[in-house]
């Protein structure tokens, strides 16, 4: 639910005071609200006498015993409707009748009703009020003393929630977890009273919760300082985000984390690093013969360019913008050398697997293997069958289909001979006039080759079921071999 007024309301009432419940009206009525909304400042009791009640300012909690309507002879329904009129926060009662469902006022019920009660539910009032106003206290204490220490983050987060006692999390615009407190079974939940929402600047989102009902009221109190506190501690360190190498080196870390990287780490550690978590982002490789100045205009018209260090043979970059824009006939191919460019993610959890087809993308293209210098990993047109490839690249499952089709020709053929051939020869779709050109070998080398793999694997190069199964052998060992 939405942040309301700090306040003490009839579901904190209900919370402290477990001998109430309400009855009315339902749910599904339409006058029906959430009692989370409905603000209580004092408790007063009718009267069979007139007046009836004191002079009424707003907010008050009617106790209406139900001998009130025996003794004025008016229908407890008569009553419940004329309260309705009133800015009260609700009614009380101990009457066990019928009581219309769609009633205007909210109704409460409890056992009995004694002189004391007025009296008794105050106090429980005061003393609420009192004890979230010590915990905000508090609270603007801890605040202050996270600032004066530059805290990051994250500690003000773990520092508020204990003393709140309700984990806090805060969420990205498109919704990845920032900071959290919690665990993966607190999901937040818009519509329940076990959570409360605050939308901070940029399209962050703060949620408190879940919340005990019994420190709903404290937690409403405060939200508007964990928001603020929260603002201001993300702001500053937005302002501190490195600069020049100390940015080149926080990206790359970034973007050689594994797939297997917690969210929420992923997310801090871009915060940190300065990129934004809520614009969507590629990750490039980029051969080292390509100059900088090069990648930065074959990459222009898919975002602003990050430089991010480099990784084995390769150098990094990581691309912002704030929609995903398609690359297919925007990306600019290198002279020389190639570019690598994963598919566009939305979140900074997804920047390892972004890395990772990336980096499938750059073996591909250093081994000539794609018939270009420069492509994303969303033009599955340049793609081809490598996409279908890609989610078992380098899996057990991939090595063991190799193994299965070649395995008796890579045992019989030391030098490799006749696995290129092979490859060659299912490139050029089975037309060894025009394999024996791309290898650069006589027609008969080649029918003799040809004769010697048929020699070797069980399958019969002139039918094209047999073709195609060996040429994703080829496909899958060309990359293992990389």
């Amino acid at each position: 639910m939405e942040a309301i007024s700090g306040e003490i309301t009839l579901f904190d009432l209900i919370a402290w005071e477990p001998r109430i419940h309400p009855i009315a009206p339902q749910p599904e009525s339409p006058a029906w609200r959430r009692l989370t909304t409905l603000d209580v400042d004092w408790v007063v009791t009718a009267r069979s006498t007139q007046p009836m009640l004191p002079t009424l300012r707003g907010g008050e909690l009617i106790i209406l015993p139900a001998r009130i309507a025996r003794e004025t002879g008016v229908p407890f329904g008569t009553l419940i409707r004329e309260l309705g009129a009133q800015p009260v926060a609700g009614v009380l009662t101990d009457y066990v009748g019928d009581v219309d469902a769609n009633t205007p006022v909210t109704v409460l019920q409890i056992s009995s009703i004694d002189n004391e009660l007025e009296r008794d539910l105050n106090r429980v009032i005061t003393n609420g009020r009192r004890q979230a106003l010590q915990r905000i206290a508090e609270l603007d204490q801890a605040i202050a003393e996270a600032g004066a220490r530059g805290s990051r983050p994250s500690e003000l987060i773990d520092r508020l929630s204990r003393l709140l006692g309700v984990p806090i999390t805060v969420h990205t615009p498109g919704n990845t977890v920032l900071f959290t407190t919690g665990t993966s079974r607190d999901q937040p939940t818009a519509n329940s009273d076990a959570w409360v929402r605050s939308v901070l600047r940029n399209g962050y989102t703060v949620w408190l919760g879940s919340i005990p009902p019994a420190r709903h009221a404290m937690v409403r109190f405060a939200v508007g300082h964990v928001r603020d506190a929260l603002q201001r501690a993300l702001d500053s360190t937005t302002s501190h985000a490195p600069r020049g190498n100390a940015r080149v080196a926080a990206l790359n870390t970034l973007l050689q984390e594994p797939v297997t990287s917690d969210r929420e780490k992923l997310a801090q550690q871009a915060h940190l690093a300065g990129v934004p978590t809520d614009r969507s982002l590629r990750v490039a490789y980029s051969s080292l013969d390509v100059p900088e100045t090069q990648v930065r205009r074959s990459l222009q018209h898919l975002g602003d360019v990050l430089e991010a260090g480099d990784w084995q043979q390769s150098k990094l970059w990581l691309v912002v913008s704030r929609a995903a824009i398609p690359a297919v006939g925007r990306l600019g191919a290198p002279p020389r050398g190639w570019l690598a460019v994963s598919a566009a993610v939305n979140s900074p959890g997804d920047v390892p697997e972004a890395s990772r087809q990336a980096r499938y993308l750059s073996k591909l293209l250093a081994a000539d293997l794609i018939d270009t210098t420069a492509m994303a990993f969303d033009d599955s047109s340049a793609l081809g069958i490598h996409g279908l490839l890609y989610p078992g690249w380098e899996s057990a499952e991939q090595r063991a289909y190799r193994d299965q089709h070649l395995g008796p020709l890579l045992d019989n053929d030391p030098r490799g001979q006749l696995i290129e051939t092979l490859g060659v020869y299912l490139d050029q779709q089975g037309s060894q006039s025009h394999a024996a050109d791309a290898l650069g070998i006589h027609r008969n080398t080649l029918s003799y080759r040809l004769r010697q793999i048929e020699a070797v694997l069980p399958l019969d190069l002139m039918d094209a079921h047999s073709r195609l199964t060996l040429h994703v052998a080829i496909a899958i060992h060309r990359m293992i071999a990389l």
